[in-house]
């Protein structure tokens, strides 16, 4: 069982975020979701455009959009990593 303690109530816009890194991570394994994290950070020189983030916030953005509309994130991750878009 895994537990995250925050401070402040968080938002369901940054739970998602934060759970499609979840859902990243499990389809890629630690290291190529380590390799393409580091990698898009020292690519870039931003946060905001390493790839993984660009994925999560762009779901994020459709999920805050249209909440009731159902969309598969792990489809979304497999697609991504497919096109090598990390």
């Amino acid at each position: 069982m895994d537990i995250i303690v925050h401070s402040e109530r968080l938002s369901d816009a940054l739970l998602f975020h934060e759970l499609v890194h979840v859902v990243q991570y499990e389809v890629l394994g630690l290291r190529r979701f380590a390799g393409y994290y580091v990698r898009g950070f020292l690519t870039s020189g931003s946060y905001d455009d390493i790839p993984l983030e660009r994925q999560a916030y762009s779901l994020g953005h459709r999920f805050e959009q249209r909440p009731r509309e159902g969309f598969s994130v792990l489809e979304e991750v497999r697609e991504w990593q497919a096109s090598g878009r990390f």
